[in-house]
C-alpha cells in the first residue's frame, strides 16, 4: 500500500474504534455488574488470540485494519476500563485508589516499553507472521493466567447511599437486589457534562486530551513516520521512548 491508503487505513481504524466504544461502554459498566468484572476482563485477550491468528493466515489489508479496531476497543473495554472499576471495587478511599492507579499506569508504561523492542526484534529477525503469532501465544498465555489468578472483585464492591435510597435499601421493594438495565443509551454519557460544574469542567478537559492525544496526535505521528520511512525498528524505539516517560 501506499502512503496514502496506509494513512486512510489507519484514519478509518481510528473512528471504528472510537464510535464502537461510544456505544459499547455505556453498557459495559452494568454488564459486569451481572456478569462480574472478570469475564470481561478474560473476553479481551481470548478475543484477541484468534484475530492474530487470522492474521497469520489470511494477512490482508482488511484483516489488518479489523484486528487493529476489535483490538484497540478490547484493550480498552476490558482492560483500562474494567481495571479502573476493579479498583472502586476494592479501594473506597481516594488517595487509595489514586495510588493504586498510578501503579496500573506504571505497569502499562512498561508495557509499552517492552512490547515494542520485542515486536521489533522479530520483524528484524523473522518477519511479521511471525511477530502476529507470538501475539498469538501471548494472548493464549494471557488467558490461561487470568483465568488462574485474577480474582473476581464485583463482590466487594459495597452500594452506595444513592443506591440503596433509590432501591429502598440494600435489596428491592420486592425483596431481590436492584439490578440496573444493562443496555444504556448512548446519550447517558452526556450526564458527564450537565451534572455539575466540577464534573463539567473534568469532563470536557478529558475529552480534549483523548481526542488530541490519542485519537489525532497518535495516528498523526504514525502517518508521518511512515511517510519519511522509518522501519518498524524505529518506530518501534520511539514508542518505548514514549513508555518509558509514562513510567517517570
Amino acid at each position: 500500500l501506499d502512503e496514502g491508503s496506509v494513512a486512510k487505513y489507519i484514519n478509518r481504524g481510528t473512528t471504528l474504534v472510537g464510535l464502537l466504544e461510544l456505544f459499547l461502554n455505556p453498557s459495559l459498566g452494568a454488564l459486569s455488574d451481572r456478569i462480574g468484572r472478570k469475564p470481561i476482563m478474560l473476553l479481551a485477550p481470548a478475543l484477541v488470540l484468534p484475530l492474530k491468528v487470522a492474521v497469520v493466515l489470511r494477512p490482508s489489508a482488511v484483516v489488518l485494519l479489523w484486528d487493529k479496531v476489535l483490538s484497540d476497543m478490547l484493550r480498552t473495554m476490558g482492560g483500562t476500563t474494567m481495571a479502573y472499576i476493579c479498583y472502586a471495587d476494592l479501594y473506597q478511599g481516594e488517595g487509595d485508589a489514586r495510588t493504586v492507579a498510578e501503579l496500573n499506569t506504571t505497569a502499562s508504561a512498561l508495557g509499552i516499553v517492552a512490547a515494542p523492542l520485542l515486536s521489533a526484534t522479530l520483524l528484524r529477525n523473522r518477519g511479521p507472521r511471525f511477530a502476529y503469532a507470538v501475539s498469538a501465544a501471548i494472548a493464549g498465555v494471557h488467558v490461561v493466567l487470568a483465568h488462574r489468578f485474577l480474582k473476581e472483585t464485583l463482590h466487594c464492591r459495597a452500594p452506595s447511599e444513592g443506591e440503596l435510597v433509590s432501591a429502598g435499601g440494600p435489596f428491592g421493594t420486592n425483596g431481590r437486589s436492584r439490578q440496573s438495565p444493562i443496555l444504556t443509551p448512548v446519550w447517558e454519557f452526556a450526564r458527564l457534562f450537565t451534572t455539575n460544574a466540577r464534573l463539567r469542567l473534568r469532563a470536557w478537559l478529558f475529552t480534549l486530551h483523548c481526542c488530541l492525544e490519542g485519537k489525532i496526535l497518535q495516528d498523526q505521528v504514525s502517518i508521518l513516520q511512515l511517510g519519511a520511512g522509518w522501519a518498524a525498528e524505529l518506530r518501534s524505539r520511539w514508542t518505548a521512548g514514549f513508555g518509558f516517560a509514562m513510567c517517570l
